[in-house]
Formats: structure tokens, C-alpha cells, sequence
């Protein structure tokens, strides 16, 4: 019945979780082998567009904003990009333990029995979070008691203050988790803020505030220890050729800086072009 019009955004948020995958697989795109896990979506973003009768811009902002708020993640590989949902078994009911009783129940009581999400029957479903009322689609999580502002420590305030913006909000709550996970873990609070502080630069040296290569502050923070990364910037990759190069004169002065002169008998045309793969290539790194 959702697929004869255009989905709102609250059924698209359920229509996801019911299209994940309940256990590990995979499929093919392109002629290629892409595993799935639970929790992963095998869908691209053209086909969920279709299925919900959305544009692709319109699809874009709805994924990026479930990434901000860390219901989402979404997994580049080489042929297509994945859509994990966070916290997936939490969304999924369960059938409860039986313990047997020693003596029968002088009560009759309600079945509770449960199962967990097939991917057939989306009744499966236990939804953790509900949207606005006034047709926005807008998620929200029912388990924040919004009466009050979140209290974090001076310390974590003061790094997350510093830490580079994205194209899309933090999760504070999520950056919280990861950064106290590490100081339990007798991580010092200086040294991840001194991490930050040297990914801050580098990010500001290679323009990337402000865009989705900044990582996630709850990635930073985690047990890949992003933090401890010296995070420099070498003389070669802050050097960027302009969008217009004025002539061969532009494309010496590049070579030179990166080191790369002319090769013996190599026409002005062959140079300029291999210095542009060399640009390709820093770029990609």
C-alpha cells in the first residue's frame, strides 16, 4: 500500500528497518561481491529514491541528517555505498526467556511470546523513536528527557569546542560515549585534547572543516585512537596547483615544488599531464 505514493519521512525511517538485512549475506553490484551484515541495508540510494518516490537530493539530506544524529551510518566501497543501522538489535523485538514455574499459575496470563525481525513483516518492528506531530518527519528519541540541558565535563566541553566542524552536526551524545569509554580505559583527557587539537590544524591545512572528510568526533574519540595520530602536514601536500594554471609557466612551478622536473626529450604536453596525475594521486591519498 507505502509504494503506490511518496513516502513521508517517518515511513521512510521504518521502511529501513525493515528492508535491513536480520543476519549476515551479501549481494552483487556491478558484477561484484558485497558482504552484508546484520543491520546493513543493500539498497543504493537511486533505489531507494525510486521506492519512495523521492528525488536524490531529498534522499541525500534524510540519510545525512539520520548519519548526524547517529541512527545511520553510511559505508563507501568500491561500487556502491552501504547504510548501516546503529543500534539495530535495539530496534528489533525479541521472544523472552522461559523459566519454568514450580507451581502452576492460578492466573491465566497474556502471551508475550515475540520474534525477532524476518524482513517480511515489518509488525516486527519496535520502534524507539517517534516523529513530530506537526508533519516536519523529524526523529526524535524518546529516551531524552529534553526538561534539561546535558551536563558534560569542563574538559569535554573544552575539546569538543575545538574539534573541526563538519558538513553536519556532531552527535554530542555520541562523541560523550566514545571519549569516556577511553578515559575509563586510563586514557589522559589532555592527550586526546591535544590529539584534537593537532587534527584541528591539519584539517584547517588541508580545507576539509566544514565538509564530510572531517571525521566524526565519536570516530576520533573511539578505540581506533585517532587522537594519538601526529596529524601533520608536509611541506608537498600544502602545496595545491590553482584551478587555473596561467599557462606552462604554472605547471613548471608546480613540479618544481613537488620535486618532479621535466624528463629528458618530454614535450611540455606530456609534462603538464603527468604532473596532473601526480595532483590526482596527493589528492587521493
Amino acid at each position: 500500500m507505502w509504494l503506490s505514493e511518496q513516502f513521508t519521512r517517518g515511513q521512510a525511517w521504518v521502511d529501513m528497518l525493515g528492508l535491513a538485512n536480520h543476519k549476515s549475506g551479501y549481494i552483487r553490484k556491478r558484477g561484484v561481491r558485497v558482504e552484508l551484515k546484520r543491520g546493513h541495508l543493500g539498497w543504493s540510494q537511486r533505489e531507494l529514491a525510486d521506492r519512495w518516490k523521492w528525488s536524490r537530493g531529498k534522499i541525500i539530506r534524510f540519510l545525512n541528517e539520520l548519519e548526524s544524529e547517529h541512527m545511520i551510518e553510511q559505508q563507501k566501497t568500491n561500487v556502491t555505498t552501504l547504510i548501516y543501522i546503529v543500534n539495530y538489535n535495539n530496534y528489533q523485538q525479541y521472544e523472552p526467556k522461559v523459566v519454568p514455574q514450580k507451581e502452576p499459575q492460578t492466573v491465566p496470563e497474556t502471551d508475550h511470546k515475540q520474534y525477532l525481525n524476518n524482513n517480511d513483516n515489518k509488525k516486527n518492528i519496535k520502534t524507539l523513536v517517534h516523529f513530530d506531530g506537526d508533519n516536519s518527519g523529524k526523529p526524535v528519541d524518546k529516551s531524552v528527557d529534553k526538561s534539561g540541558k546535558d551536563e558534560f565535563p569542563q574538559i569535554f566541553e573544552e575539546t569538543l569546542a575545538i574539534y573541526p566542524k563538519r558538513n553536519t552536526p556532531h552527535n554530542r551524545r555520541a562523541a560523550y560515549k566514545a571519549w569516556k569509554a577511553r578515559v575509563n580505559a586510563k586514557v589522559s583527557p589532555e592527550v586526546i585534547k591535544a590529539g584534537v587539537e593537532r587534527y584541528r590544524r591539519f584539517c584547517v591545512d588541508e580545507k576539509k572543516v566544514g565538509t564530510q572528510f572531517v571525521k566524526m568526533a565519536s570516530t576520533f574519540f573511539g578505540p581506533d585512537e585517532w587522537y594519538l595520530q601526529s596529524w601533520t602536514v608536509t611541506e608537498e601536500s600544502k602545496y595545491v596547483a590553482p584551478t587555473t594554471v596561467n599557462g606552462p609557466d604554472g605547471w613548471m612551478a608546480y613540479g618544481k615544488k613537488i620535486n618532479k622536473p621535466a624528463k629528458p626529450g618530454e614535450t611540455i604536453d606530456q609534462y603538464v599531464e603527468r604532473l596532473r596525475g601526480e595532483l590526482r594521486n596527493r589528492r587521493y591519498e
